[in-house]
């Protein structure tokens, strides 16, 4: 057996996925899942531990993942729990329990649930956001074959690993999927729409005042191009030379520097992935500039370089920073925007594009498929969870 880890970042409205009875829902999707499940099933049973935003599409994955594996725990994000969601999946047996990420990142932590299977089964993390990137090593080196390896759902967790110069275990990473591109880009959209609800709760109108977008990997471009069609003077900044060029092509100011891109926004969307502001930045912010992220907080953000600034609290959701003449306001403590209570992704079901491809690699390395290092899913598999969703889709738009 396998156990797999596995993190997601999903959304989906909760009136799809909540109804009345006990039992998990089966909606038209769940058909597009049992396709894949058939396509991907193997010999070897895997067991799955999942680390993920426990959120209503989990109703619908989490089913399709246990037809490939036994599901021993989910783990959810701290700041990413929805409580009818989490609630439903322990009324139907499963162990759910929140992840914390600097006890995940002690290998100690997995032993004691590893301990509890078969001596003989094998296991596999499915990660978001690197949560096992410091501990994986040392899983390798005591379990040896048993650890198949790793699939990484994001970005920022794709970097964590290829940090490491010599993986000693296998990692298929899905961050790079063009199976993400549709759901990014609504992301993208969501995290403009949810701004402008909570900054209209606290007097501010984002479209009357410049913005900035601080990473132009695909949320970010999204972004930028949902203020560009509602006419706001939009600055973009990408360390990466090739992603500000595109900037440029796309009709934006592409700033030189992170210095120009915060000069005068308003509001600053934080997109990297990775470290958008940090003790050198924090300063440069205009006058009460209010900051949004489209990722979590400890990626984006580094509080640490803030402890001798004041805070106070403006709204439930926006947080106002100063230390002598500057100050800046924070919304939704520094994390995604679109996880605050109510809030949408807007992404409905292209949510479960990547989900499908989690399946293949969770496939893939049960079947050990690959070797070691950074790998991902071919693109004949993608094509063909391509194809099968579109055929869901389009059947149950006609129905619609």
């Amino acid at each position: 057996m396998t156990i797999v880890v596995v993190d997601t970042h999903r959304r989906a409205d909760a009136s799809e996925y909540l109804p009345g009875s006990q039992a998990l829902p089966t909606t038209p999707w769940s058909e597009f899942f049992d396709r894949l499940v058939h396509r991907y099933a193997c010999q070897e049973r895997p067991a799955v531990l999942v680390v993920s935003h426990i959120l209503p599409d989990m109703l619908v994955f989490a089913p399709a993942l246990e037809q490939l594996a036994d599901v021993a725990l989910l783990m959810g994000k701290p700041k990413s729990i929805h409580p009818a969601t989490r609630d439903r999946l322990r009324l139907t047996g499963r162990d759910v329990t929140t992840a914390n990420r600097v006890r995940l990142a002690d290998p100690t932590t997995l032993h004691t649930t590893i301990a509890r299977l078969d001596a003989k089964q094998r296991f596999v993390l499915v990660d978001v956001g690197g949560y096992f990137a410091p501990g994986a090593a040392h899983l390798a080196q005591r379990y040896g074959a048993r650890f198949a390896g790793i699939v990484e759902d994001t970005e920022n967790g794709h970097r964590r690993y290829a940090r490491a110069r010599a993986l000693p275990y296998p990692v298929i990473s899905v961050a790079r999927s063009p199976l993400k591109e549709a759901e990014d880009h609504l992301v993208g959209q969501s995290i403009v729409s949810s701004a402008e609800t909570l900054l209209r709760g606290a007097g501010r109108d984002v479209w009357q005042s410049p913005a900035s977008v601080i990473g132009y990997g695909k949320v970010g471009r999204s972004i930028a191009a949902t203020l560009q069609r509602r006419g706001v003077p939009t600055v973009v900044f990408d360390r990466d030379p090739i992603r500000a060029t595109w900037a440029a092509a796309h009709g934006h100011h592409s700033a030189a520097n992170v210095a120009d891109a915060l000069r005068g926004a308003a509001t600053v969307f934080c997109a990297t992935g990775n470290r958008a502001l940090g003790a050198e930045e924090f300063p440069l912010l205009a006058r009460g500039a209010h900051i949004v992220s489209a990722t979590s907080s400890d990626d984006e953000l580094d509080f640490a370089s803030l402890a001798s600034w004041s805070r106070q609290a403006v709204t439930p959701h926006i947080t106002r920073f100063a230390s002598d003449s500057r100050s800046f306001h924070l919304v939704n403590g520094g994390d995604a925007v679109n996880f605050v209570p109510g809030a949408s992704t807007g992404a409905g079901p292209f949510i479960h594009l990547v989900q499908g491809e989690i399946l293949a690699a969770v496939s893939a390395l049960a079947r050990h498929v690959g070797g070691t290092g950074i790998t991902e899913v071919t693109d004949g598999e993608r094509a063909f969870i391509a194809a099968t969703w579109l055929d869901t889709y389009r059947r149950t738009a006609k129905s619609t």
